[in-house]
This record gives C-alpha cells, sequence and structure tokens, in this order.
C-alpha cells in the first residue's frame, strides 16, 4: 500500500471529526512516515506502514492526545460470517449431488415383482419373496433358532401389544379364547417378554432380539397392535381388530371373504395396493401404516 492510500484510509476512520482537525491529524501522520523513510532510505513504503501496526490503534493515539474518544475497533463479524454461510451452502450443494447420485431414484416401484427400494436400494422391500432388506443387513428370512411357543386364555384381556425391532409375523384368528404364539428368535429368551397389566391389557415385548419370526393366534373380537422397525406381516382372514404400524416393510391382508373390514391405510414412501373392495362403515376396524414400503390388501 502506497502512502496516499494508506493516508485516504486513515481520513476515512477520522470522518467523524470535523475537517481541520481530521486534515491535523492526518497531516502528523504523514510527517511520521516520511520521517520514517529518511531515517531509513533503505526501507521501501510498505514496510514502514506495516511497521506501524493496525492503523485504528495508531489513530487512536492521536485522538487521545487531542482529547478525542478513540476509534472502537472494527469488527469482522459479518465478514466472516457472510464466509461461513458460503462455505455451508457448498457443503450443502456438494452432499445433496452425492447422495442423489448414490441414491437416485429415491423411491423405486416395480409393481410386477411386487418390489419398492428406496434410497438406491439402501431399503429393499420384496413383498413375492417376503423379505426386508436395510442395506444388506438384515433380512427377514434369516435363520432363528431359539423357539419360543405358548399359549393363555385371555378372557379379560381388553388389548394385545406386540413390540418387535425386526420380525416376520403370520397373524391368524384363533378358533378359541385362547391368544397362541409360535415363534424364533434370534437368541435365547432368558426371561418372559409376556406382561399383563392390572388394567389387563396384554404386552409382548421383543424389541430386543434382533430378529422374530412368530405365528400369532388372536382370538375373535380382540384388539391386536402389532407395531416395530423393519418387518414383512401377512393377516390371514382376520376376525379381530388391529391396528399395524411399521418403518421398513410390507404389510399383507388377506381378507375373509364373508367378513368386511373399516380400513384405513398409509404409506409415506411406498404403494398400497389393493386388489379387492373390503370396506364397510360397520366393518373390522383395520389400521395399516408403513412409512416405508408396501401395503396389499387381497
Amino acid at each position: 500500500m502506497d502512502i496516499e492510500k494508506y493516508l485516504n484510509k486513515a481520513s476515512v476512520l477520522l470522518s467523524h471529526l470535523p475537517e481541520n482537525q481530521r486534515l491535523e491529524i492526518i497531516q502528523l501522520l504523514r510527517k511520521r512516515i516520511e520521517g520514517e523513510l529518511e531515517s531509513n532510505p533503505s526501507g521501501s513504503a510498505r514496510s514502514i506502514i506495516k511497521n506501524l501496526g493496525p492503523m485504528p490503534n495508531l489513530l487512536n493515539e492521536y485522538l487521545i492526545s487531542k482529547g478525542h474518544y478513540p476509534i472502537r475497533p472494527q469488527s469482522n463479524f459479518w465478514k466472516y460470517f457472510f464466509i461461513t454461510v458460503v462455505v455451508l451452502v457448498i457443503i450443502f450443494i456438494v452432499l445433496g449431488y452425492f447422495l442423489v447420485s448414490k441414491f437416485t431414484p429415491i423411491i423405486k416401484v416395480d409393481e410386477k415383482k411386487g418390489r419398492v427400494t428406496i434410497l438406491g436400494g439402501l431399503i429393499d422391500v420384496n413383498s413375492d419373496l417376503g423379505t426386508v432388506k436395510i442395506d444388506s443387513h438384515f433380512d427377514m428370512n434369516m435363520k432363528n433358532t431359539h423357539s419360543f411357543k405358548g399359549e393363555q386364555v385371555i378372557d379379560k384381556v381388553k388389548s394385545i401389544d406386540f413390540h418387535f425391532d425386526n420380525g416376520k409375523f403370520t397373524v391368524l384368528t384363533s378358533q378359541t379364547n385362547e391368544m397362541k404364539w409360535d415363534c424364533n428368535l434370534s437368541q435365547q429368551v432368558t426371561s418372559n417378554p409376556i406382561i399383563i397389566d392390572k388394567k389387563q391389557n396384554m404386552f409382548l415385548k421383543f424389541s430386543a432380539y434382533k430378529g422374530v419370526q412368530c405365528d400369532l393366534f388372536i382370538p375373535k373380537g380382540k384388539s391386536f397392535t402389532l407395531h416395530g422397525m423393519n418387518g414383512h406381516i401377512t393377516y390371514e382372514r382376520p376376525e379381530f381388530k388391529s391396528y399395524t404400524s411399521i418403518v421398513n416393510g410390507n404389510v399383507i391382508l388377506n381378507s375373509d371373504k364373508s367378513l368386511k373390514y373399516k380400513l384405513q391405510t398409509k404409506v409415506i414412501n411406498g404403494v398400497v395396493d389393493t386388489q379387492k373392495d373390503i370396506q364397510a362403515t360397520n366393518g373390522i376396524e383395520t389400521r395399516i401404516t408403513v412409512t416405508n414400503g408396501r401395503i396389499i390388501i387381497k
């Protein structure tokens, strides 16, 4: 920076002063720089100016000596804020491009093969094979080896609530007043996962197991809730109220021809395939919600 540019910049910082006082300080500053150059002929104007230090600090010396308030140091907040915003925008653009290129199309539906793939195959739901794969780490057809079977009379039970993480289920109507379960688990059962509380609500808690495969038999007229993370669920001619909620997977309802259902279905990413009209306002209440996957009504 040459001397004139430096002095012009100083004049801008002193613009709050009356002109005569501003010019006085600028003249003192000019003499100081010229004096430094005379005493050091080999030095350059750039090096002399650099050795003077930050301009606001230098001007404050003169302002205080003249009885004026010092200049507040300039804040670089907005400068760095703008730089940060630009960098973040660039990062989001690059990240978005990566995600789109890696996972496009986000949702792909193959009606003929009964298949829904999400995020470029990160989630792969295959209705025909009855499988759900999450990033190739979990398959509902995995071989579970630990058996867990039982039955229980549930005349007084008001509702049945089944929790799971990963599972494959066939849910049928029990022809007695007993609920039955025939399950294979990914690990040994160490404590009874079935609880009936004081209000006669029955809970089956299998969320601690990596994989669960069950045939469940629910008595007529009971209320059954099934919810989990990843699942393939098939209802065979249900004669009971059912409420199903999963994040990833398939839910298939094979309805009873002699019955009607008060049906509510919701899929966020995927399809609802209604192959048969079973809707009736006074039918058996049936609600199915799937975030990623497919619902099939037969």
